[in-house]
């Protein structure tokens, strides 16, 4: 009898801990939801969760659409250059969510296909989902997803148009047409003037102005250098955020240049210019004795170090050595040293390896593209392969469009 009241006890007191843990847990989940009063307070809070949403609202780039799609209702969507933004609501009156109150309940979206008017059909997978804010029995939330690049350039496009076909909510797929168009050029934009120049060894740098769009901020600026192609823009914007660098940079119909950092209500304190990065189209040959590496097969050596230490040509404070060459049975390894001598501004910067050009040219005239590579030391290497040798009698090595390195350091106030 004392067991049968003791289990009877037990039983009773762990109905009352279940009871007590799962009201309070949904008291607070309760508690931890953002809930609104009116529909005001629905778009304040966007407003306030979404960078430029408050500028943009009045544009065309932010359409309505009030397009019911399963159980999810799509209300607006925002196409901007970096991000496809999709306001939609789901009504929870009759879901889990009443009772359990946890968000991942609630159905959410999580792809769209879009098909271009350049007949491209591109599928766009959504960010991780933000909170939302409930609203009477629905639930509003925003999907972001990163929007189309250019194929040509493989940047954001400038302008893009086309339809939104498909929308998969929880794994489950309609059928949708809704049609978007967008023109970077045509966002609505606030100017700030700056023109502000600095001259740098090889290159003045004038900063024309900041624009500030719903898309981004952008730096403007120009150079004046022989060199034509710019590789990178080293630079970053101080604001309440920190230290922001850009999003990217590229080349105007102006000749200007964009530097464009993401979106900022503010003017940023302080653009800092650390160095600016060019590809230099100067040349350097030098010539190869291909008989060498018939040398190396006759001595039966797995690998052969030929040591030379030639200094092949001077450039921009650093001479240039062919260092050594490993000869193996696939092919010959030259190492190339750029030996600072006297200390500037200009610097190789092998970040940027990849810009390098190098042919290997024959008597013939056959050409071979080669890859230059960088070892642990921070030399470059060339690799010929053993096919090329041997078909050659006389052999030369181009190497042209060198990263080279402005050190700039160069602080602009934009804000007194």
């Amino acid at each position: 009898m004392k067991s049968k009241l003791k289990w009877m006890i037990l039983f009773f007191v762990s109905i009352g801990v279940y009871v007590a843990i799962h009201y309070s847990t949904n008291e607070r989940e309760l508690d931890d939801l953002i809930a609104a009063k009116s529909k005001e307070e629905v778009m304040s809070y966007f407003e306030k969760t979404t960078p430029a949403l408050k500028q943009v609202k009045h544009s065309q780039a932010y359409r309505k659409v009030d397009l019911k799609v399963d159980s999810v209702t799509i209300d607006r969507i925002w196409y901007s250059r970096y991000n496809v933004t999709v306001f939609y609501h789901v009504d929870i009156s009759k879901s889990d969510f009443i009772v359990t109150r946890n968000v991942n309940q609630v159905t959410k979206i999580e792809m769209l296909q879009l098909h271009l008017n350049s007949g491209e059909k591109v599928d766009l997978k959504a960010d991780e989902a933000e909170e939302g804010i409930l609203y009477e029995d629905d639930y509003y939330m925003k999907a972001v997803f990163q929007t189309v690049p250019n194929r040509a350039t493989k940047l954001p496009s400038r302008d893009v148009s086309g339809e939104i076909v498909s929308v998969t909510t929880n794994e489950v797929t309609k059928e949708v047409r809704i049609p978007f168009s967008y023109e970077y050029e045509q966002e609505k934009k606030i100017f700030h003037s700056i023109n502000k120049s600095k001259g740098f060894e090889e290159a003045k740098i004038t900063l024309h102005e900041w624009i500030k769009s719903p898309s981004d901020g952008r730096l403007v600026f120009s150079i004046d250098s022989p060199f034509e192609e710019l590789i990178d823009f080293d630079s970053s914007i101080i604001s309440d955020q920190g230290r922001v660098p850009p999003q990217l940079v590229e080349k105007t119909i102006e000749n200007k240049y964009n530097a464009s950092f993401p979106y900022s209500d503010a003017i940023p304190k302080q653009v800092q210019l650390e160095n600016v990065v060019f590809a230099v189209d100067q040349e350097i040959t030098f010539d190869v004795d291909p008989y060498q590496y018939e040398i190396f097969k006759q001595i039966k050596q797995q690998t052969y170090t030929q040591r030379k230490g030639e200094t092949i040509a001077s450039i921009y404070g650093a001479d240039v050595v062919v260092d050594y060459l490993l000869y193996d049975e696939n092919g010959v390894t030259f190492t190339i040293d750029f030996r600072e001598v006297n200390e500037s501004n200009l610097t190789f910067n092998w970040d940027y390896i990849n810009q390098l050009k190098v042919t290997a040219i024959n008597e013939n005239g056959d050409t071979r593209q080669i890859n230059a590579k960088r070892d642990k030391e921070g030399k470059v290497t060339l690799f010929i392969d053993r096919g090329f040798f041997e078909r050659s009698d006389q052999l030369s090595v181009k190497m042209n469009n060198f990263p080279l390195r402005v050190a700039t350091k160069w602080v602009i106030n934009l804000v007194d």
